[in-house]
């Protein structure tokens, strides 16, 4: 069965990408993945930026044919295609911010080709990433990992040789600069940042974790559940407004709608329209007052100085032991704008907390709070000294993301 699906994703890639005859072009950056690919070309030449596709976008014929013609990597033959298109590009740099992808870590060309991988989000060691490196239970080598914080890169040390650098969210760090908060009427507005994903075909097998155990998908949202109704309740006490922050675009947007009209059914707030990839950070940068349970866009918004509160609740609900507030950094149970637990008299006085501090008393809590969980590079600087280190020609400021 497994054989039979594999088949049928190759056969829809080929039939549905569009076919490039020519050899690709020498680069001196490649990177893998289009997805993300756009923070990458804000800051390098063009002349020397080229992108593998994995994803069905494009489909080089020349190199499929040479995969085809060699065995030797038989099951595996769009690995074997991304291999001969990084021999055959020959760069310098071999890029991606999408580190959940288990192919690009195995993934060589010349001999002295430069690995670099970005952290793409924040990371728990049942799923994604981690539960990749704790199913092969080996190192692999990568040359330049830029992480979120001190604390999740010492956890990517435990996986992976190469040097470790700190920088906070790389797409936080360029919307920082291309982006301004414009959204006026959200200034006196609790934000909650949604995290929905469409239920798949077996509701039941959501998500895997490294253990092999299965979670549902109803099990895995049951936080949204008891937390959304508070929130509404307390926007409505306090006299403010609330909003739910969409996390899909497209037709997928109306799903996650119904879906948060089934929780607060009666309650009054509004749905944030996702109009762009970029839009959500236009939505917290301007929210008087952010809420998340473990969302990237949370962090993020933390690291920006925006007033948040964080109720990582979700592990109350799954057999996961990693989605407490800033894994794998060791923080209390609660804090100032944060807790695991689920305890709606917490949650007022958290809420509370982070409407009623001063300026002066929140920046203050922060730089004691976040320097291990996340950290901030504005223009992310280390990235681009990487770049002109190695003698990749980069570009600042002339493209505008988003």
């Amino acid at each position: 069965m497994r054989k039979v699906r594999a088949a049928c994703r190759y056969i829809h890639f080929i039939m549905t990408a569009k076919w490039m005859w020519l050899p690709p072009k020498k680069a001196k950056v490649l990177v893998y993945d289009r997805v993300g690919s756009e923070l990458f070309r804000y800051y390098i030449a063009e002349e020397c930026f080229s992108v593998l596709d994995v994803r069905g976008e494009t489909l080089n014929i020349w190199i499929m044919f040479r995969a085809l013609m060699s065995l030797s990597l038989k099951g595996r033959f769009f690995f074997k295609y991304q291999m001969l298109y990084v021999q055959a590009v020959q760069p310098v740099v071999l890029l991606t911010c999408i580190d959940n992808n288990e192919s690009f870590y195995y993934l060589c060309g010349k001999k002295n080709l430069v690995k670099v991988m970005v952290q793409n989000a924040y990371r728990s060691s049942e799923t994604d990433t981690m539960g990749l490196f704790i199913k092969k239970k080996t190192f692999v080598d990568i040359d330049y990992v830029f992480v979120f914080g001190v604390a999740i890169g010492k956890k990517y040390a435990e996986y992976i040789r190469g040097n470790i650098i700190p920088i906070g969210s790389f797409r936080n760090n360029v919307i920082n600069e291309t982006q301004r908060n414009s959204n006026t009427h959200l200034s006196r507005a609790v934000l909650f940042i949604s995290q929905y994903r469409t239920p798949p075909v077996n509701p039941e097998q959501f998500v895997q974790t490294s253990a092999g155990e299965q979670i549902s998908w109803d099990d895995f949202y049951r936080a949204e559940m008891i937390l959304l109704p508070f929130l509404a309740h307390y926007a409505s006490e306090n006299h403010l407004d609330f909003f739910v922050c969409a996390c899909q675009s497209g037709p997928l947007s109306e799903l996650e709608k119904k879906y948060f009209e089934t929780i607060l059914h009666g309650a009054k707030w509004e749905y944030l329209v996702k109009t762009s990839p970029y839009s959500s950070y236009d939505y917290v940068n301007s929210a008087g007052y952010v809420v998340f349970i473990d969302s990237t866009l949370g962090y993020e918004a933390l690291v920006n100085r925006r007033r948040v509160a964080s109720f990582s609740i979700r592990g109350n609900y799954i057999p996961v032991d990693d989605l407490t507030f800033g894994w794998p950094y060791q923080c209390n149970e609660a804090g100032f704008f944060w807790t695991n637990r689920v305890n709606t008299r917490e949650w007022t006085d958290i809420m509370n907390n982070i409407v009623q501090v001063s300026e002066g008393d929140w920046s203050t809590i922060l730089s004691e709070q976040l320097d291990e969980i996340i950290t901030h590079d504005p223009g992310n600087s280390k990235f681009v000294h990487l770049l002109d280190t190695l003698g990749i020609t980069t570009k600042i400021g002339d493209t505008e993301v988003g």
